[in-house]
Formats: structure tokens, sequence, C-alpha cells
């Protein structure tokens, strides 16, 4: 039974770092990169926002998260979670006196909220050959049904015109 979730992935050749010998692994397969523009868009079908101006304030908002865990403060995301400041490769001393800084580096760490967590939480993996059949039988189910078939579409999206999906004038 296939899940509607799942995410594709790739088998690879490595070596395995701790025994130096050859062997295999699954890596995620990535479909694709969405960029802020695409976001934007999305978002701007849903609200009264300008997607040009949705991601004009996107990227405030970013910068100003990266400033505050910058400056060591965590920042709740909502839905996202949190960015916490973190530091990394700190050791352990066995007194106070030989503690030191040298050699670690400091870095944002991000924790899923409770709802990000259970969202992903019965998300599977299929191969990535498997995955594009799946994808690919279903535009061909979809066309045979009649139904407008947009390859940008979310299923759950309503259709709205080009532009804002509220006149203004109105």
């Amino acid at each position: 039974m296939s899940r509607k979730n799942d995410i594709p992935v790739h088998k690879v050749r490595i070596r395995n770092p701790k025994t130096g010998k050859m062997g295999w692994t699954f890596r995620v397969q990535t479909l694709d990169t969405v960029d802020l523009a695409y976001i934007a868009e999305r978002v701007g079908r849903r609200t009264l926002l300008d997607p040009r101006m949705a991601a004009v304030v996107f990227e405030q908002f970013a910068d100003e998260i990266l400033n505050r865990v910058q400056y060591g403060f965590s920042v709740d995301m909502g839905v996202l979670g949190f960015m916490c400041p973190a530091i990394r490769d700190q050791g352990i001393s066995d007194t106070e006196e030989q503690m030191t800084l040298h050699g670690t580096r400091g870095f944002v760490r991000w924790e899923p909220s409770k709802k990000t967590h259970r969202h992903f939480w019965n998300v599977g993996c299929t191969l990535d050959w498997k995955q594009r059949d799946r994808d690919a039988a279903r535009r061909r189910n979809r066309r045979q049904q009649g139904d407008d078939y947009n390859r940008d579409a979310d299923p759950d999206d309503e259709d709205f015109e080009e532009g804002y999906p509220l006149e203004l004038d109105e």
C-alpha cells in the first residue's frame, strides 16, 4: 500500500566512514528547489498581499530572526518550531581553568514544533523511479478524467485567477 506523502530516495555507493569499506545507502532524491518568489506567489493567492510585497516581508522576517539568534535569543516561529543559538566542538575540560573557546563554532539549531514533528511522523520513503512512475500515472488519470491539470498546483489549492483572489474595487 502506498502512502500519499512519500519522500523519493535513491541508492548511492559511498565509503563507510567508520570501517572505510565501500557500501550502499539511501539519499533523498531532491526533486527541485523552490525559491522565495514561488512561495510569495502561493501566499499571494490566499491573501491580499502582492507576491512581491510578500517576498519583501518574508525576507525582512528572516533577517530579523537571524539577527535575534545571532545576539543569543531563541526565536519561537510558531508552526515551524524554534531557532536557537548553539555551540559546536566545545569538548569537555577537567577543570574550569583548562576551558577554552579555541576551535569552537557557533551555529543555529532548529527544533521543529510538535505540529511539524507530527506532520512528518508518518511520511515514508519510496525509490525515486517508483515515485516518478506514480506521479506520471496520477497525471495521466487526471487528464483522462477531464480535470484541469496544472503541474504547479497543489491539490488542496483553489483555482484562483492570476493576481489577487478578490477584486478590491467591489
